[in-house]
């Protein structure tokens, strides 16, 4: 049975419209930990048609672009495959010309010499809950798990996130895509 005149089926829109709210949850959360820690927020959701770059942020003269995945489930099988899973090739690829385009855009100009740092950073729920849990308790698994290394070029690397509290409801991932 479908909803009426949406041609899908009975909360299925629901669902994503709470996928998407808890997306944009964690990407505040990881945008007001970064800003914090002395970064500052050039753009957010910046879209072209390459696709949309999450968070553009700068510190002294670093830039650092970052993606947020919010998951309400932890995806099965381990970091590189989770990497894989996430971030293919091809999404890497539109990512680097929507950060190019906005590199481009005369706004930008000033930071086109500066280097250019990328992280993904995965926010999952240990368990499938809901509601999602408190918001501190997901700033909590952030503030856990950011790496020191953030400002730092990490060709390669996956930083293991650090542990978060006991009984903390959620874990974060931050993973260089340099």
């Amino acid at each position: 049975m479908t909803a009426a005149g949406t041609g899908s089926p009975r909360g299925e829109g629901t669902a994503r419209r709470d996928a998407l709210a808890f997306g944009l949850l964690c990407e505040t959360l990881v945008l007001d930990l970064l800003q914090a820690r002395g970064w500052h927020c050039l753009a957010r959701r910046w879209r072209c048609r390459w696709g949309e770059l999450d968070l553009v942020l700068s510190r002294g003269q670093t830039l650092l672009l970052v993606e947020v995945k919010g998951r309400r489930r932890r995806p099965d099988g381990d970091l590189e495959g989770l990497l894989q899973q996430l971030m293919p090739a091809a999404k890497v690829r539109r990512l680097r010309l929507a950060c190019a385009a906005w590199l481009s855009d005369s706004a930008n100009h000033d930071h086109r010499q500066w280097p250019l740092l990328c992280w993904l950073v995965l926010m999952q729920l240990r368990q499938n809950c809901a509601p999602v849990p408190a918001r501190s308790a997901l700033q909590q698994a952030l503030a856990a798990s950011l790496p020191d290394q953030l400002g730092q070029r990490l060709p390669g690397a996956i930083v293991p996130a650090s542990a978060a509290p006991p009984g903390c409801p959620a874990e974060a991932l931050w993973i260089p895509l340099d």
